[in-house]
């Protein structure tokens, strides 16, 4: 049953672009009309986003996978452990998880794409946000009255109902204080201003900053589709420690100039107007799209779970193998563990990042590369309408054999 102290955000049905689909997935929104009300602006509570909705896995499953070596899977015991709050990491022994309390508990497992084809095509259903925001699909599992307590995430998230009933209370303000010495960030004070209980099917989106506290009403798994967003601090680091062949594109061997020199009062001080010739002196590379755009490709792809998962080298396949697979219709999925992307420059350069490294391909491979960027999983049929005619199509068949072969993409049913 549903627990409303104010009325529950409404989307606002103003029309937008007539011929954009509306989507159950945002409650009869479209795409566009999501982005402008609500992305990183208010949460949206959409009853029956995915309909007759099915779990992706069991709990039992999910503890199974918990158990596996190379799985992201976190415990956190709001009771039960050595202090409140305590978090364990994985992989767990079965007899650990067949050893939890009856409640007050949360099973965490991250990056479920990893592991799961159907976690990947959930993810897909997001595609109206850039690719390169997403972070993971992550699930939760809890028994009646499991919770991780009240926190305030800095990224968007989706939080998809997909297994029992869970309440959720929000905030969108308040003292945001967290509470100290515990393994969780959790808020020392939440004053929930909304309550609502979802059920499979159902989802909440929150944009960052909007405190948030899930409970458990029955054994209950949500699913959490989290966007990443690069902070200032991170994006300088990386921008600083530019590759030299990047920093080559703009630098030059243009020595500091001053030719308007005045006598100082203090010959050690640095000067305001020395300072505004080495910003002038640094701010080309940031006018730069071309070298922004190839930096921000590596930045964006490099993966915080690179190394999770052995690397996986095939023989490479044949053109013929690769030609039969794609008449065939046979599924060509992309690996979720590596992150993707592609940027063409000013110059009409075509470049594909791959887990924070760059490729430069020749253009007219654009359209493969871009629908292999696009979604998880393509029919073979669709990639071989991409293909030009007779001896045209040999880059892009030769690009695929190599993806193939690095593990990148691999060929399903």
């Amino acid at each position: 049953m549903s627990k409303t102290k104010r009325h529950a955000p409404q989307h606002n049905r103003r029309s937008r672009a007539k011929s954009a689909p509306k989507l159950t997935l945002l409650g009869g929104l479209t795409a566009a009309e999501f982005l402008a009300d609500y992305w990183q602006k208010r949460p949206l509570l959409i009853r029956g986003a995915i309909p007759n909705f099915r779990t992706l896995l069991s709990p039992d499953e999910l503890a199974g996978l918990a158990t596996e070596d190379g799985v992201s899977a976190r415990l956190g015991l709001e009771k039960g452990g050595k202090k409140p709050w305590q978090v364990e990491h994985g992989p767990f022994t079965a007899k650990r998880l067949t050893a939890l309390p009856k409640a007050h508990w949360s099973l965490l497992v991250s990056n479920l794409e990893h592991w799961l084809e159907e976690a990947g095509a959930l993810l897909d259903q997001f595609n109206f946000v850039p690719l390169w925001r997403a972070d993971d699909l992550m699930v939760s599992l809890a028994p009646p009255g499991g919770s991780v307590g009240a926190h305030v995430d800095s990224y968007d998230v989706f939080l998809l109902q997909g297994y029992g009933r869970r309440t959720w209370q929000i905030s969108t303000g308040g003292d945001q204080t967290m509470r100290p010495d515990i393994d969780l960030r959790i808020l020392k004070k939440f004053v929930p201003e909304q309550s609502w209980e979802l059920e499979p099917g159902d989802m909440l989106y929150l944009p960052p900053g909007v405190a948030h506290h899930g409970v458990a009403v029955t054994d209950s798994m949500t699913y959490s589709i989290g966007f990443r967003a690069p902070s200032q601090r991170d994006l300088l680091a990386d921008f600083f420690a530019l590759p030299e062949a990047l920093t080559a594109l703009v630098a030059t061997d243009a020595m500091y100039r001053d030719p308007d020199l005045k006598q100082q009062t203090n010959a050690g001080e640095i000067s305001t107007s020395a300072v505004d010739r080495v910003v002038s002196m640094l701010a080309a590379p940031l006018a730069n799209r071309d070298l922004m755009g190839r930096w921000f490709g590596m930045h964006v792809t490099r993966s915080a779970n690179a190394g999770t998962a052995p690397a996986v080298r095939r023989r490479m396949p044949s053109s013929d193998a690769v030609n039969r697979a794609l008449a065939d219709d046979r599924e060509v999925w992309r690996s979720d563990h590596v992150r993707f992307a592609h940027f063409t420059a000013g110059d009409g350069r075509l470049y594909l990042y791959v887990d924070g490294i760059e490729h430069e391909l020749d253009p007219r491979l654009g359209p493969v590369v871009e629908a292999i960027c696009n979604k998880r999983c393509h029919q073979g049929s669709e990639l071989k309408k991409l293909l030009p005619r007779g001896k045209a199509s040999e880059g892009p068949v030769t690009l695929i054999r190599h993806m193939l072969q690095q593990g990148w993409l691999y060929l399903g049913k």
